[in-house]
């Protein structure tokens, strides 16, 4: 006997939902496309920044760890034997010897003038290397490309970084907080360009902030405007294009990471350059913005 199968109404019901819902889901299926297209721009805006890192009072910070007994003392680090009866020039000071007028670049005969009681000490570079070796490895883990600053400073371009994150700045904190588990302080800006990234990165610790300063793409300028030409007399890379562009990667190539060297600033140029506008009574970037070609 041939048996007949009668669809029932339910089964009638689920196929015509079925169907509706095929009819329905090219529309769906576009916007989670739309979205996904968003994140994908999101995530390569994000990754167009670079990322300075410095570390504050590096070369007194390590003598601080070589001997402890030089933690709250004035001690600076200079060139060569670091004698002040030599030449040679202030490489680092301790804050307590920043209390007492002494900078970085100073000549080791005038610190000694200023600051008589202030103990005098060669750089310790092999006993650095270790720590530098970690800090390399830590801005490496960050990105395949970065550019180093003498002697532990680097500028890490993210659009080499594979890490998954959603912030520059939660990304900037991490790495902080990694280098402080070396014993170092770190400042980190983070901008579009190298010279506003430097900037930022020693403003990171200005006005109660952690450490961690980041200028978003077109507050550039009004950031910029805001500070002292006096701070360009501690910054050290020289140019305000982007960090090297990622190269092109061969699918054999074992090794995806390339390093830079950055120019330097010529800081005797800068500083006629500054004590030049402050004779006339410039000393902020808002002022040399007003000024003219006339003058």
């Amino acid at each position: 006997m041939q048996q007949f199968q009668r669809s029932s109404p339910t089964r009638q019901i689920a196929q015509g939902s079925e169907e509706m819902t095929d009819e329905q889901s090219p529309p769906y299926h576009a916007k989670d496309e739309v979205d996904e297209a968003a994140r994908a721009a999101e995530r390569a805006r994000l990754r167009q920044g670079i990322m300075h890192v410095r570390i504050d009072h590096f070369y007194c910070t390590m003598e601080e760890l070589l001997d402890p007994a030089l933690r709250g003392q004035s001690f600076i680090v200079g060139t060569g034997t670091g004698r002040p009866n030599e030449p040679g020039r202030v490489i680092d000071v301790s804050p307590a010897a920043a209390r007492l007028g002494l900078v970085a670049g100073m000549p080791l005969r005038r610190a000694h003038r200023l600051a008589p009681r202030t103990r005098f000490l060669p750089a310790s570079y092999d006993h650095y290397q270790p720590v530098l070796q970690q800090l390399k490895d830590r801005y490496r883990a960050y990105s395949r490309i970065i550019e180093t600053l003498p002697v532990s400073d680097a500028f890490i371009d993210l659009r080499g970084c594979e890490l998954p994150f959603t912030s520059p700045v939660m990304l900037a904190e991490r790495l902080c907080a990694e280098i402080a588990e070396l014993g170092l302080s770190a400042m980190i800006g983070v901008a579009n360009g190298k010279s506003t990234a430097e900037l930022a990165a020693l403003m990171s610790r200005k006005d109660g902030r952690q450490g961690v300063l980041y200028i978003p793409h077109g507050r550039e300028a009004s950031f910029v405007q805001t500070l002292p030409l006096s701070i360009l007399l501690r910054m050290r890379a020289a140019g305000t294009g982007q960090a090297t562009a990622l190269p092109e990667l061969s699918e054999n190539s074992e090794n995806n990471e390339i390093e830079g060297k950055t120019e330097q600033v010529d800081p005797v140029a800068v500083a006629e350059m500054v004590a030049h506008l402050r004779d006339f009574g410039i000393t902020s970037f808002a002022q040399v913005a007003t000024l003219t070609e006339e003058g």
